[in-house]
């Protein structure tokens, strides 16, 4: 983390079967986030917050069926919160605050803490302001004063 990698994120990563933990946080990344990170089926985490990742969330990381921490803090990442992400049964943190993200976050993504809290939400829940969310633990304006306080969860 921050070690100021630039550039975009080779796809040659997904060739990693046994990774658990991708952390590229915090670095000079950009472009899309790529498709072939879903053959990570091993990853319990995924970070790559603090970056200038462009375009939608990719609905491929709902494949990622061990995936139990996500931070996508402070990229440049547009559209909506796929529904996708409500295949991910062991979630246990979603961080999608600070990006420019609009509509809804899908009712199914609320249920998923379910099977995990017994009833409850997602334990960690954040995303911007202008996302309505019922089942967020937190909210953060979409602003760069609030990038490091909205990221560090």
């Amino acid at each position: 983390t921050e070690n100021t990698i630039g550039g975009t994120v080779p796809s040659e990563l997904s060739r990693l079967s046994e990774l658990t933990e991708l952390v590229l946080a915090g670095n000079d990344l950009f472009g899309t986030i790529p498709a072939e990170l879903r053959n990570l089926d091993l990853l319990t985490k995924l970070d790559l917050s603090l970056n200038r990742f462009v375009g939608t969330i990719i609905t491929e990381i709902g494949s990622m069926s061990n995936l139990e921490q996500l931070n996508l803090c402070s990229n440049d990442l547009t559209g909506q919160v796929p529904s996708e992400l409500s295949s991910l049964q062991y979630l246990r943190s979603l961080n999608l605050a600070s990006n420019r993200l609009l509509g809804d976050v899908p009712d199914a993504i609320c249920d998923l803490g379910s099977s995990i809290t017994r009833g409850g939400p997602v334990p960690e829940m954040i995303v911007d302001c202008s996302v309505a969310c019922q089942c967020c633990s937190q909210c953060c304006e979409y602003d760069s004063s609030s990038t490091a306080q909205c990221c560090s969860a």
